[in-house]
């Protein structure tokens, strides 16, 4: 569920107020600190909807979940690589291997899903997707 409401904020030095957009978003599943709402402020224009700008949102974190996976797993940032070229060759097969892992993750959750959905049930339910980090 997405809820949107303007909130205005005074700069406390020159009194300035600005209208801002406060979006906030129920959550499924919790986040890592234990949260189930977020709350987002904006300042982007009516136009664009409150549910595009909480999509544009999840999706940005998915990136963000990403390099923080290439960085503790993979190690993409070396401390001791004193060369640039080789930092940046690292980084770059880093990233290269966690797309690699992230394209099989992907094809293996599609793969579970086309397999559980060919079954007949027997009287329990069967979960058709892996959870997502």
């Amino acid at each position: 569920m997405v809820y949107e409401q303007q909130v205005v904020v005074t700069d406390p030095e020159t009194d300035e107020q600005l209208t801002l957009r406060r979006i906030e978003m129920k959550l499924f599943e919790k986040t890592r600190d234990g949260e189930r709402t977020l709350a987002l402020l904006t300042n982007l224009p009516d136009t664009i909807s409150a549910l595009t700008i909480a999509e544009t949102y999840r999706l940005r974190w998915r990136v963000e979940t990403h390099f923080q996976f290439l960085t503790q797993s993979l190690h993409c940032e070396v401390k001791g690589l004193g060369k640039p070229r080789a930092s940046l060759l690292m980084f770059a097969m880093a990233l290269m291997a966690g797309n690699v892992l992230a394209l099989v993750r992907g094809s293996l959750r599609v793969a579970r899903c086309v397999r559980l959905r060919g079954r007949k049930s027997r009287g329990r339910s069967r979960a058709t997707t892996w959870p997502t980090r």
